[in-house]
């Protein structure tokens, strides 16, 4: 709150200008904005120290490329250049235009942006970042962070990587990795009527086994999507009936979003079989699927399950809703990109196609040979 002080000091200034009819709670209201504001932007400044500073690396004589567009507020990413500048390193600011509508998957950057990140140490994307020139400086030691876009970046950095509980998740995380690793079956349930079964025998998850992330060495393959707070994310195969509750689609295409009820699938070998169920989103998705005409868009799993660990992310906002505590997503479609990114360890089918999307399951029950994980949406690790 506004220290009182300041209010009186604000009363007096007003009563002794002649003609003034200011009210003081009005004004006092624009102080508190004020001030809210610069702390946020304090909070924001710490957030972004760490993952440049502590968590990308960077130091003096090293290289920034950062990509974004319009979606970004351009504040936001003059905070990212002032950071890796106080650090010593040479920052570039590409704007890029906004992605295509209806496009998601395999857009390439405008050369002089491939060209930029190329040379770079380091490249933060707050474009699209599943693509394969950004794929490739990756495998040519590139250190890419994945930042999305969106006007409320700053508050869901803030919240979901700046105020979060790293030290439970990455011990949560570390139990899991563990379990996975050393599982052969997991099961997963709902009220709804999902009931699948995946084989995990020999995976190993292709999130970082550590939250947050270690440092990277110079030259390392190192790719990491932020925010943190995802556990598993492999599997061998998976068969049997999932029902969406959660979010389904791609951002990018503009159809993205709670559906407006359950959506059920039958998995069978690999794809995505049967679907029924929800007159809002699905009818839109699948008639853009079917017209990629690639059966590939219904390969499954492109990656997952994998298990949401972060107690401040939100569902709907960019990136963040697939890390919401307890929930349950698998991606669809292409996984030729994540693998890429993942050092060619993907587990489940190896699946090229035109698309990549996601869709999520809230309040379910994963079992890891029997031992809870997850139930009624509560994490029991």
């Amino acid at each position: 709150m506004v220290d009182i002080s300041i209010l009186h000091f604000l009363e007096d200034l007003i009563s002794i200008i002649p003609g003034t009819s200011f009210q003081v709670n009005n004004l006092s209201l624009h102080v508190e904005h004020a001030m809210l504001g610069a702390e946020r932007d304090r909070y924001f400044y710490k957030t972004v120290k760490m993952l440049i500073g502590d968590v990308l690396g960077l130091v003096s004589g090293d290289s920034l490329a950062v990509l974004y567009d319009s979606r970004t507020p351009v504040e936001a990413v003059r905070v990212y250049s002032a950071v890796a500048t106080e650090l010593g390193a040479e920052v570039a600011l590409i704007e890029l235009p906004r992605p295509p509508a209806g496009e998601t998957s395999h857009i390439i950057q405008p050369k002089p942006a491939i060209a930029a990140v190329k040379v770079a140490t380091a490249a933060i994307s707050s474009w699209v970042t599943y693509t394969a020139p950004l794929a490739e400086a990756v495998e040519n030691g590139v250190h890419l962070l994945s930042i999305p876009p969106g006007p409320d970046v700053p508050d869901m950095l803030i919240r979901t990587v700046g105020q979060v509980n790293m030290e439970k998740m990455d011990k949560e995380n570390a139990r899991i990795v563990e379990l996975w690793e050393n599982g052969k079956e997991i099961t997963i349930t709902s009220d709804l009527g999902t009931d699948l079964r995946a084989d995990i025998s020999g995976v190993k998850q292709h999130h970082s086994p550590q939250i947050p992330p270690p440092r990277p060495k110079k030259g390392e393959k190192w790719m990491e999507f932020v925010p943190w707070g995802q556990a598993g994310g492999s599997c061998n195969r998976v068969e049997g009936t999932l029902v969406v509750n959660g979010i389904i689609g791609a951002r990018s295409i503009g159809i993205f979003g709670l559906p407006s009820g359950p959506i059920t699938m039958e998995i069978k070998n690999n794809r995505i079989a049967k679907v029924r169920g929800d007159s809002r989103i699905w009818p839109l998705l699948s008639t853009y699927l079917d017209s990629k005409n690639d059966p590939n868009v219904y390969g499954f799993p492109a990656h997952g399950p994998s298990v949401g660990l972060n107690p401040n992310a939100y569902i709907g906002g960019p990136a963040e809703w697939e890390r919401v505590r307890g929930n349950i997503t698998f991606g669809v479609g292409d996984n030729s990109v994540l693998a890429r990114y993942s050092g060619g360890e993907i587990f489940g089918p190896r699946i090229s196609a035109k698309i990549h999307w996601d869709l999520q399951i809230l309040g379910a029950n994963l079992y890891l040979d029997g031992k809870a994980i997850v139930e009624n949406g509560q994490i029991k690790i």
